[in-house]
């Protein structure tokens, strides 16, 4: 009695396991906001997700599609860096329920928000990755950003060349926490800094 209880108990585990698991399309294909060879990928989660990347370092710009398993931090919402000084990135996040749901998910710019009233000190240098300073240059914010941020890494771009990356600037709240393993068209490949605080309001 006691085995056959375990076993309908297992299998009423296996059951509600494969309800919640779903099967999405899976690429990045960095540099390229369309995927040439979608791979699938089993998601626990039930969640599917298409982020849609844009970065900008010095006169370059970087656009990226990456899609996967979806991740309810991240979904439906955008992380956003600001510097106005060489440096934006920007990764947001759609997502949806049901069998590769985000196959027809397509690379999309999100619009340009409005200032909320907030500003945090402003810089960017490409040739270290120790925290640039900013003297008196401040980026006002938008939209969700309100917390500035630290950052110094090095970062291997889609060409294959490597650089060091240091900037302050405006970041959407919570970025911290949520983090980047990734820029947009770059990988990050080593961190050394990357702190947020709260932005000073505008008086």
């Amino acid at each position: 009695m006691r085995k056959s209880y375990i076993c309908i108990l297992f299998a009423f585990m296996t059951l509600i396991a494969s309800a919640q698991s779903t099967t999405c399309s899976a690429c990045w294909p960095i540099g390229d906001t369309e995927c040439c060879k979608e791979k699938e990928r089993e998601c626990p989660s039930g969640l599917c997700m298409t982020t849609s990347e844009f970065c900008q370092l010095d006169d370059k710009k970087y656009q990226t599609i990456q899609k996967g398993c979806g991740d309810s931090n991240y979904c439906n919402g955008c992380l956003r860096v600001t510097t106005e000084k060489g440096l934006t990135v920007e990764a947001c996040a759609k997502c949806c329920t049901g069998e590769k749901c985000n196959d027809d998910l397509s690379y999309t710019r999100a619009s340009v928000e409005e200032p909320n009233g907030y500003f945090c000190p402003a810089c960017y240098k490409n040739d270290t990755t120790e925290v640039c300073n900013p003297g008196s240059d401040v980026v006002y914010c938008r939209g969700a950003q309100t917390e500035c941020v630290k950052y110094g890494g090095g970062v291997i771009f889609s060409d294959g060349t490597a650089h060091p990356v240091s900037a302050q600037g405006c970041i959407t709240q919570g970025g911290c926490q949520l983090g980047f393993s990734a820029l947009p068209g770059a990988k990050e490949a080593q961190r050394m800094t990357m702190e947020c605080t709260p932005a000073t309001k505008i008086e």
